[in-house]
């Protein structure tokens, strides 16, 4: 019971509060309540303009939120700053004239940097990378399945799966079925691939 107190006071309420919420959030994802994906967000610097605010965002990058999932880099967080804390409140010597928001603030920052150098090496390792993307697409070769015109048509696309099936325009003449051309251009409104066999001709 004393030790259940000690580490629910003190310096220790926060780290341990914290702990224990993300223990609940874990025991949740077992049970098929939460997604693990909850909580997930991306951070997309860019170019920015040198406000305060893409100053955080560059600081959020650097400690690995963003390209680590949210709550595997605060459950490695969470787990460092109960650690960090506890040793300190165990050792009077090293934080006995400390004020209690002072241990918290001090470990909370040694947490952070502990946390960065953990997830470190799982920086992009839970990235979902999207297939078949239009910067992907250009460019390719594929092999027209209907003879395609500017009105209408469709070219299979060799992939790593199933072949990808695209609707297909040409900006001017007929391509018979069979025949291999490069996809050359893209429509965003009406969401067309536009084809041309002019340089594999050649």
């Amino acid at each position: 019971m004393e030790t259940l107190q000690t580490y629910f006071s003190g310096p220790m309420l926060v780290p341990s509060v914290l702990l224990g919420l993300v223990c609940l959030y874990w025991l949740f994802v077992i049970l098929g309540a939460f997604d693990i994906e909850l909580f997930d967000f991306d951070i997309d610097v860019g170019a920015g303009d040198g406000s305060i605010f893409d100053v955080g965002l560059v600081s959020l990058k650097f400690i690995n939120l963003g390209d680590v999932p949210l709550m595997i880099w605060g459950s490695v967080f969470s787990f460092a700053f109960w650690i960090l804390t506890a040793l300190v409140v165990e050792r009077p010597d090293v934080g006995g004239n400390l004020h209690p928001w002072m241990i918290v603030l001090g470990c909370g920052f040694l947490a952070v940097l502990v946390t960065k150098v953990i997830t470190n090496p799982l920086r992009g390792k839970f990235s979902v990378k999207e297939p078949n993307t239009l910067e992907e697409l250009l460019g390719r070769e594929c092999t027209i399945t209907v003879d395609t015109n500017e009105k209408h048509g469709q070219a299979n696309v060799p992939s790593d799966g199933a072949p990808l099936l695209l609707n297909v325009r040409t900006h001017e003449g007929t391509l018979t079925k069979g025949t291999t051309v490069r996809i050359v251009d893209f429509d965003q409104e009406t969401h067309l691939y536009y084809v041309s066999n002019s340089d594999l001709e050649e």
